[in-house]
Order: structure tokens, then sequence, then C-alpha cells
């Protein structure tokens, strides 16, 4: 299905909708769906939906970023010292109710988007998985955590969200409950399947690209994001920043995020550095504004940052601080200007 052009309130629209109900047991895709079917409005197509996911998936990135980067330390000790624990079990389980997904959505994806984006679809959908989730509600699971089996099974009940008006989030909640688990613990799993859920379907847009109507919609790409250039979680050498940059820039990445609390200045700083030299339309630039750096601020006292510059953050979301922020950032990226100014989150 071509996607025609629309206006900006309907994609701020869109990207509200997906905010509000990707974390609810109702389906997100139904929802972005339904204003161009009730309304006037152009089928925005499958492609904006999977951008607007983009964002989704930062958000559970950044949930989970904590077990993620036990994950990773888990499979370091894996690699290493032969160890295997309970974390790397939990990764298992997640890869294994994931092939379900990828399958189906891989054989289906075609058929989905010509046949049942329609409000009957999901209108039945909703109806069918709603049922399902009231009736596995009632179970009283206790279990805290799947076995091999259980965690399958709720991958090939995922594998049922393709389907518009199916919510991921409640046919995987409605599974593990209908198996035992717990509220918390259907829950959790849940969240942890989306992650490769929507990566897996951002992917599979990216193979697609050239079918998109590029006079309508701009190519999907993927970008840098710049924390790590900061040395989140561990520390990173400057020659290791600057060649990953560089192998990213290779591979045809043009878009480029940071933000000042990124190692208290560091990623802006090798960022620029790279970047510099490059053709300054080549790139898109983002990075925030609400925490500016100075000297002697506070930090978190759990600083995720090994080795920052030093400096500490104050919050201040207002306008001149905006401005302020942004000068500072030019001078770190060594830019005359920014593409995007996003505003921070307001957790500390």
């Amino acid at each position: 299905m071509d996607a025609a052009p629309i206006s900006l309130t309907q994609a701020a629209l869109l990207a509200l909708i997906q905010g509000v109900t990707e974390f609810l047991p109702v389906s997100s895709s139904a929802h972005l769906i339904l204003p161009a079917a009730l309304t006037d409005w152009p089928d925005q197509g499958l492609a904006f939906d999977v951008a607007v996911h983009l964002g989704t998936l930062a958000a559970v990135l950044w949930h989970f970023r904590r077990g993620l980067g036990a994950f990773a330390a888990s499979g370091w000790a894996l690699l290493t010292r032969g160890e295997w624990n309970a974390n790397l079990h939990l990764a298992a389980q997640v890869v294994c109710a994931t092939l379900p997904l990828a399958v189906v959505g891989w054989a289906g994806r075609d058929f989905v988007e010509a046949h049942l984006r329609t409000t009957e679809t999901i209108a039945l959908a909703t109806i069918i998985f709603g049922l399902a989730l009231w009736w596995a509600d009632r179970r009283d699971g206790q279990a805290l955590a799947p076995s091999y089996p259980v965690a399958m099974a709720i991958g090939l009940a995922q594998a049922f969200a393709i389907i518009p008006g199916a919510s991921r989030a409640g046919v995987t909640i409605a599974a593990a409950l209908a198996l035992g688990l717990g509220r918390g613990a259907a829950t959790r799993f849940s969240f942890l399947l989306a992650a490769p859920a929507i990566g897996g379907a951002t992917l599979l847009m990216a193979t697609e690209v050239d079918a998109i109507d590029r006079a309508h919609w701009p190519p999907l790409a993927l970008g840098f994001g710049g924390a790590a250039l900061g040395n989140l979680f561990r520390a990173v050498s400057g020659r290791d920043a600057r060649e990953a940059l560089e192998q990213a820039w290779a591979l045809g990445l043009r878009y480029y995020d940071t933000a000042p609390c990124y190692g208290y200045g560091l990623s802006e700083h090798r960022l620029g550095e790279t970047l510099w030299d490059k053709p300054r339309g080549a790139f898109c630039l983002s990075t925030k504004v609400g925490r500016l750096l100075r000297a002697g601020a506070a930090r978190p006292e759990q600083d995720e940052f090994e080795g920052p510059l030093p400096f500490g953050v104050v919050f201040d979301y207002g306008y001149d601080a905006a401005w302020r922020s942004v000068e500072d950032s030019l001078q770190r990226l060594r830019v005359a200007r920014i593409d995007v100014a996003l505003i921070h989150d307001l957790d500390p």
C-alpha cells in the first residue's frame, strides 16, 4: 500500500497515539490505522508506523538498560570463563519466544499490509484477544519466570500480534498468565520481548526501503546513538570511539544523536572530532537541552558513565538555559548548527 503525504498535525497525533497505547494491552498498530479509517486523512503506511515504533524501542531499551547491561556482562562471562547463569537463561528464553514472530512476520508481512489494515479486522481482533486477556487475567498464576516450553508458547502467541487489533503486549501477557506466570513476571517478560519484536520490524522495513515512495516519505535509515561515546557502563578509548564513528559513516549512517550528559560532554566532544571534516549538509545531528554542564555541580549517586569529563549537571528547562545549552553543545560538537534539539527526560 503506497502512503500519501501526511501533515505535521497527523504525524504528531499518530506519534502521541503510539506513545500512549504501546505499553497498554491494546493494539497500538490498530490505533494508528483508525485515524485514517475514520477521517479523510490518508493512510500513513507501514513505513511511518515502524518509524514511530523506533521511539518505543528507545524507551524499552532505556527502561531495561541495567538488565541489558547484565545480559551483556553475562555474555562476556560465558565467552571468557564459560559461565552460564540466570541472565543467560532469560536471554535464551527471549530468543526462543521471538523466533515464531520473526518467521510469521517475514512470511505474512505482504498479506497483512494488503488485506488486514481494515476497521473490520481491527474490531474483530480487539474483541477476540480482549476476551482472551479477560479470561487469562482470572487465573491465579504464581510462577516468577517462564520455562523454555512456556517461553516458546508465549512466542507462538506473540505471532498473532501481526494482526492489526491484536495487541502484542496483550497477547503475550494473556498467554503468560494462562500458562501460570504471575502478573509481574508476565508483564516483565512481555516487555522484554518488545525490544527484539520492534527492532526486528524496523530492520524488516529497512530491507524494503526501495519500495517506499521517496517523494512521500523519506527512506528509513538507522542512526548512531552517542551514549556509548560517553563511556556508558564501560570506558571506550578515543581511538575506538573514532573508529566506530568512521565505520558508521562508511556504512552510510547519516543521523547522529548525542546529549551533553552523555559522559558530561565527552560524547559531544568525540562526535565533533569525527564529524568536523565531514560535509555539514551530508548528515543530521541532534542533541538535547534541559541539562546544563557545570564544574562542581552534583552528579547522580549511581553514575552510569565511566571516566566522564569533570562536570556535573544542573537541571534547567527554561528558555535562557535551553539557548545556553545549545550554544555550549555547538562548541563541543564543532559545528555552526544542529538539526534537532530534543528536550531531555526529567528522570535524574
